[in-house]
């Protein structure tokens, strides 16, 4: 093999060769597109997320405290029905013992 055959042969392995890292360097430039693609959509889901869960800590906040002022409205509506069955039957809600007479 002549000097010049040689030459030629190295260039076409190399040219082969910078062939195949051309291509493996477009697939990475893709791959890093891609990511980067969806990185951006998983940044805004984890912020709709924060905000869906913001909304709804105050939802259950509101919620909370409407429970309890039912609870305590309930509270005094069974107080106040005991107060009128004892009254009816002459005992002291208080105590549980019959009134004194008078009352």
């Amino acid at each position: 093999m002549t000097e010049l055959e040689e030459l030629r042969e190295r260039v076409a392995r190399l040219e082969e060769h910078l062939g195949a890292v051309s291509t493996a360097s477009r697939s990475l430039d893709e791959d890093q597109e891609t990511m980067g693609r969806q990185l951006s959509a998983m940044r805004h889901l984890v912020q709709a997320l924060s905000i869906t869960q913001s909304e709804h800590t105050d939802s259950l906040g509101r919620i909370e405290g409407r429970l309890s002022r039912i609870e305590a409205g309930q509270a005094l509506i069974l107080r106040g029905v005991e107060q009128l069955l004892a009254r009816d039957e002459g005992v002291d809600p208080g105590w549980g013992s019959p009134a004194p007479a008078g009352v």
